[in-house]
């Protein structure tokens, strides 16, 4: 193989082979992970809407549940303060 075409090819095949083949935040990247990215952007953006705008008893639900668990200026604010009962109801537990 000599001239241009065949060295610009050699060339081109070997930052093809030394450039990783999936995104460098990902270990491995292939349908099974692409599909389970789709799923949790698409359950994150329904809980998103649940949460903003619910239009049944149960998205009212599921929507305030999401927007409680979402809200880091509260959970900062309050920090361990609601879980004191059940952390009080473990140590009995354990202690006894």
């Amino acid at each position: 193989m000599a001239g241009p075409v065949p060295g610009f090819l050699r060339l081109c095949l070997w930052e093809l082979a030394a450039e990783p083949s999936h995104p460098r935040d990902k270990t491995k990247c292939g349908r099974l992970e692409e599909l389970t990215e789709r799923n949790r952007y698409t359950v994150y953006m329904l809980l998103e809407k649940a949460a903003k705008h619910p239009e049944t008893p149960l998205e009212i639900k599921y929507g305030n549940f999401f927007a409680a668990c979402m809200n880091q200026r509260l959970a900062d604010r309050l920090g361990v303060k609601p879980l004191e009962p059940a952390l009080r109801q473990v140590t009995k537990t354990s202690s006894a």
